[in-house]
């Protein structure tokens, strides 16, 4: 699998369907507005890191990865992969890999939400050392002590 960054203007298509099917997971009571993830992405690829990972030449997952939370902390704002190649182990590499990068810029602390009902990010989480930190309703947030988190699982960017 390979890293890169995200280019709008290619990537946009396939980022949406990802992320239509994850709204639909993990915010079905909710409407999905296009425009306004449109806008996000557009505002967050000034300021954080959007990566797209490729398995020979073909999108199947991508990460937003926040920095702006201060100096000791990075969040996960988005993490999704492609709904055909779930259970392959590439979301497990992905966070692996935000895990690395929050690392090396000298980051203690990796952060996420997570929908609860979301069983499956749930597990994959709590399995590479992610704990609760905050209740938020349907929501919580997980958190990962970088000093004792696990170590990464291979991405070549």
């Amino acid at each position: 699998m390979e890293r890169r960054r995200i280019d709008l203007d290619t990537d946009y298509d396939t980022l949406v369907a990802m992320q239509v099917r994850s709204w639909e997971i993990n915010f079905p009571n909710e409407v999905f507005l296009e425009p306004a993830f449109r806008e996000a992405l557009r505002l967050g690829a000034r300021a954080d890191d959007l990566y797209a990972y490729e398995v020979g030449g073909r999108l199947v997952g991508w990460l937003w990865l926040e920095w702006r939370l201060g100096n000791r902390r990075a969040h996960i704002r988005h993490i999704q992969v492609a709904e055909d190649c779930w259970g392959q182990g590439y979301g497990k590499r992905i966070v692996s890999d935000a895990i690395q990068l929050a690392r090396e810029r000298g980051r203690a602390v990796l952060t996420l939400n997570v929908t609860k009902s979301n069983e499956r990010a749930m597990r994959l989480y709590a399995g590479l050392g992610f704990q609760v930190a905050q209740e938020m309703g349907p929501r919580q947030q997980m958190r990962l002590d970088l000093a004792t988190g696990p170590a990464p699982v291979g991405v070549s960017g």
